[in-house]
């Protein structure tokens, strides 16, 4: 099949108007000087997704990981906090209950290390919780770990180099900057720095050697857009993009040399079926087909190549959904000029000689002004 590449190129004024505009990746400046200007670049892909035999048990705020072929879904919420622990065999395409989680909670955090999964935080029927359970697919059997340093919901987790990195969450007040990192091996904890700002309902993946962190709620409640990579070999963090929306309760994954964010709930929009691929080498964007279920309170892991996401909430039901994404590099042919317009309001759309276009080709470069005026320029 020949491939379509249509390359949507978004740029922006600086605050000085159109005669300061830059190209290509977007400033550290223009990140900290705004919280709602679009990511620079686009491409439209067509991944594809598949339904899955669903869960036993419908729920939200769950964890899900891999292990050794098979996927574990651990914990969350329905009615109530759960310590239900299900199986899922691609082979068979079943789903088996495992032994229970010790404790019932729901926005954990999770990862796995040398072949054990370790839960983390969360909330309880006490409250906020520090309990840290280690899961060993083998034996089917728990044990319970050193606790949390800092007890907090709705933290997120990432592994590197043997060790992991729970990040951020709420101590039910306040939204935290907290990264502490556990060693398995030693069951030790150790405290790292601190993230620029708190955060909770937001996505850690790890990508290589970094840490990013996507979305979330931050300390003054608001959604978050921002993208912060740590190097934990440096001990730093730094502001280096933003997504297409601000979103929270999302998930994501790394899969080959890309990072998906998928779902989530960004407010007046409410849960979210979108999928962004997120390049970190040139820090650029990509929207992909979207998810066949609108949610938040999600959860997903990689497995073969695919992304399987697994249960949350539609905001009325709790979901036992199974899909799975297969990533692909082929460039859609759905992408239109009214969907762009749709989706960024855009009003107007000139070549470089002024005449005003009612379609677009390939290799569009978006003029985006801060104060509010929009238009395109197709070179």
């Amino acid at each position: 099949m020949k491939e379509l590449f249509l390359v949507v190129l978004i740029s922006f004024t600086g605050v000085k108007g159109e005669n300061s505009r830059s190209y290509g990746i977007i400033s550290k400046e223009e990140i900290q000087t705004s919280k709602r200007i679009l990511s620079p670049n686009f491409v439209f892909l067509s991944g594809s997704w598949d339904s899955l035999p669903r869960m036993n048990y419908s729920r939200r705020a769950l964890a899900c990981v891999s292990v050794d072929g098979k996927i574990y879904a651990i914990g969350g919420y329905n009615e109530g906090y759960l310590n239900i622990v299900e199986e899922y065999d691609p082979v068979s395409q079943t789903w088996t209950i495992k032994s229970p989680m010790l404790t019932p909670r729901s926005l954990i955090a999770s990862g796995v290390v040398n072949g054990k999964i370790y839960i983390f935080g969360g909330r309880d029927s006490i409250g906020i919780s520090d309990k840290n359970e280690e899961y060993d697919p083998l034996t089917d059997s728990w044990q319970v770990k050193t606790p949390l340093p800092t007890a907090r919901t709705a933290p997120s987790a990432g592994v590197y180099n043997g060790k992991i990195y729970v990040i951020g969450g709420s101590d039910g007040i306040n939204r935290l900057p907290t990264n502490e990192v556990y060693d398995p091996i030693n069951d030790l904890w150790q405290t790292s720095t601190s993230m620029p700002e708190g955060k909770k309902g937001h996505k850690v993946v790890v990508f290589k050697s970094n840490i990013y962190v996507f979305g979330g709620i931050d300390e003054s409640y608001y959604y978050s857009d921002l993208v912060l990579k740590f190097d934990p070999v440096a001990n730093v963090w730094d502001s280096v993009s933003v997504m297409p929306d601000s979103i929270a309760w999302l998930t994501g994954d790394s899969c080959g040399s890309y990072i998906y964010i998928i779902g989530g709930y960004t407010p007046g929009w409410g849960v979210r079926n979108s999928v962004y691929r997120y390049d970190p080498i040139n820090n650029l964007w990509f929207i992909d087909t979207p998810m066949p279920t609108a949610r938040s309170l999600l959860s997903s892991t990689v497995l073969n190549d695919k992304i399987h996401v697994i249960g949350g909430t539609d905001e009325v039901n709790y979901l036992n959904t199974h899909e799975v994404f297969i990533p692909s590099t082929y460039v859609s042919e759905k992408t239109n000029f009214n969907m762009l317009q749709n989706r960024y309001k855009i009003s107007k759309v000139f070549d470089v000689s002024g005449r005003r276009l009612n379609k677009i080709k390939c290799g569009v470069n978006f003029i985006i002004d801060k104060k509010g005026t929009q238009k395109v320029v197709i070179p």
